[in-house]
C-alpha cells in the first residue's frame, strides 16, 4: 500500500461515488394484469454448491447443487407457493394461519 502511494498510483484508484450503481441481487417484482404487484426473491446454487434459506414463514429449505427457489417476500392468504428448479428439501413451519387446527 505504501509503495502505491509513493509511486502516485493511489490517487488513480477510483473511489466509490453517489453515482455508482450497487451490485444487483436476485429480486423481482411481478406486476399482475390488475396492476397489483408481488415482490419475490430468488436464491440459486451453482453446480457443486448447496445452500440453506429460511422463508418468510419460518420454513427451512435446503437447496441442492444447480437448484433455485423463487418465493414471495411475504406469504399472504392460506397458500404458500414457491417455484423450484432442481432439488430442494423442506422443513415446513406449521402456523395457525395456514393450519387452523394447530394449538
Amino acid at each position: 500500500m505504501q509503495l502505491l502511494k509513493e509511486k502516485g498510483y493511489w490517487n488513480r484508484v477510483k473511489k466509490p461515488s453517489d453515482d455508482d450503481v450497487a451490485p444487483g441481487s436476485d429480486r423481482a417484482i411481478l406486476t399482475l394484469a390488475d396492476g397489483s404487484t408481488i415482490s419475490t426473491n430468488t436464491v440459486s446454487t451453482p453446480r457443486g454448491g448447496q445452500y440453506q434459506v429460511v422463508l418468510p414463514d419460518g420454513t427451512q429449505v435446503w437447496l441442492n447443487a444447480a437448484s433455485s427457489i423463487t418465493f414471495p417476500t411475504a406469504f399472504t392468504g392460506s397458500e404458500r407457493v414457491v417455484d423450484i428448479t432442481g432439488e430442494a428439501y423442506f422443513e415446513v413451519t406449521l402456523t395457525k394461519e395456514t393450519f387452523p387446527g394447530i394449538s
